[in-house]
C-alpha cells in the first residue's frame, strides 16, 4: 500500500512539474512573437542570436532556429557542459 501512495505522489510531482514547464515555454513563446519579433527587439543569449538570424533571413522563423540549435545540442551534448572562463 505504501508503495501505490509513493507511486502516486511521484506521478503527481510529474505532472505538476509538466504542466509548469508547459506554461512557462508558453509564456516564453508568446512573449517572443508578440514582443520581441514585431519590435525587433534583441535578447541577451540564444534568443538574441535566434532574434538576429531571423532578422537577416526572415523566411526563418525564430522557433526553427530554436529547433535547430537543439538538435545541435543532442548531436553534441558536451556543448551544454561548457564552463565559462575556463
Amino acid at each position: 500500500m505504501k508503495i501505490i501512495m509513493n507511486n502516486i505522489k511521484s506521478i503527481k510531482t510529474i505532472c505538476q512539474n509538466l504542466l509548469l514547464i508547459s506554461a512557462g515555454s508558453i509564456l516564453c513563446a508568446v512573449a517572443i512573437k508578440g514582443i520581441l519579433v514585431p519590435k525587433q527587439f534583441l535578447a541577451g543569449g540564444i534568443t538574441g542570436l535566434a532574434s538576429l538570424i531571423h532578422y537577416v533571413l526572415p523566411r526563418l522563423p525564430v522557433g526553427v532556429i530554436y529547433f535547430f540549435r537543439d538538435i545541435v545540442q543532442e548531436i553534441f551534448p558536451a556543448a551544454r557542459h561548457v564552463q565559462p572562463g575556463v
